[in-house]
């Protein structure tokens, strides 16, 4: 309660959409540990040391500011998405393209700065073992522009001489290199270790994690020698 009342007494110092933002991040663990089924709007209000009546003051039902979590963490995945969306169709952009789910992914910079990847996760998790509303709504704001661009460079790829083992689908690839990630990003929600990969460097595990999808692929080591240079393409970000 007198959280509460500390909070009221500083509130009108704070502008209405930082609030807000001040509300979904401090919900977010909430949602994350228990689903949007699974919590109350008590439990909400608790965990940001505000009113109830103040939380539908800004959100109107637990669904509407649930729906706001997923636009608010997705903001910097769209962001990089839309660095991959105005690459041209090349061999270069594909391991540009696979190079960055990997590394946003394992460096926990997926999500907002200021905000723990695992938590989106988790939402994901809670959303398959329910209706997966939220995992599909998940999918088509951020796979389906990268998705576009990674079959389109698989082609500009084969064209090019650097992919030549032959593909029953061009839409199979970049699921398989969706799934590596999610897998790994999913077996890393425990706190406790679950898979040790004898490699204790990120970068490290990173570089691994994309030669491996680019070699499945089937981008030749002549091209990979070529393009992939992880440290030029962190300074364009």
């Amino acid at each position: 309660m007198e959280q509460i009342k500390k909070y009221r007494k500083t509130s009108k110092r704070i502008p209405k959409e930082e609030r807000k933002v001040q509300i979904l991040r401090s919900v977010l663990p909430v949602f994350a540990k228990k689903g949007l089924r699974g919590c109350t709007t008590k439990e909400l209000a608790e965990a940001t040391g505000v009113s109830e009546a103040l939380i539908y003051k800004h959100f109107p039902s637990k669904e509407i500011l649930f729906d706001s979590i997923e636009s608010f963490c997705l903001t910097t995945t769209k962001a990089n998405i839309g660095i991959l969306e105005s690459l041209e169709e090349s061999t270069e952009s594909l391991v540009r393209c696979i190079y960055f789910p990997m590394y946003t992914v394992l460096q926990n910079e997926m999500v907002q700065n200021e905000m723990d990847d695992h938590h989106l996760h988790r939402m994901v998790v809670h959303s398959l073992l329910g209706d997966g509303e939220f995992a599909d709504d998940f999918l088509n704001n951020t796979y389906s522009i990268w998705q576009d661009k990674v079959e389109a460079c698989i082609e500009a790829a084969r064209e090019a001489g650097d992919i030549t083992v032959p593909h029953k689908s061009k839409s199979i690839f970049p699921w398989l290199v969706q799934h590596l990630v999610s897998c790994y990003a999913y077996k890393h929600l425990p706190e406790k270790k679950l898979v040790d990969y004898g490699i204790d460097d990120t970068e490290d595990l990173v570089d691994e994690f994309t030669l491996f999808a680019l070699r499945g692929i089937g981008l030749s080591q002549s091209a990979i020698d070529r393009y992939y240079h992880p440290g030029e393409f962190l300074r364009l970000r």
